[in-house]
């Protein structure tokens, strides 16, 4: 536990990462993806999915510079995945890489 405790303290104290090339010109990038997860049938009403399970949609927001969760919220999974994804002037300076499918 030592040894990965001072792994990730080394980590913290690097310098931030080059995004050189075509990553070049922004704070970071940031992925966005989200994923569709099964819950209990009993909250069918409650949460409906596009078929016949009830189902949450995850959102997730990554940043490619430091391979680490930004932020994420569920909404129902029958709800477009668009619609979850705000673009405002907190985007100011970061790139977007996005699959809302």
């Amino acid at each position: 536990m030592a040894a990965l405790a001072d792994r990730a303290f080394a980590y913290t104290r690097a310098p931030q990462v080059d995004l050189s090339g075509p990553l070049g010109g922004v704070q970071d990038w940031y992925i966005v993806d989200s994923t569709t997860v099964t819950v209990r049938d009993a909250r069918i009403e409650e949460c409906p999915g596009t078929g016949d399970d009830a189902a949450l949609k995850v959102h997730t927001v990554l940043s490619v510079g430091c391979g680490a969760p930004v932020r994420d919220h569920c909404s129902l999974a029958c709800e477009h995945a668009s619609q979850h994804l705000p673009i405002d002037e907190s985007w100011q300076g970061y790139g977007l890489l996005t699959d809302l499918a």
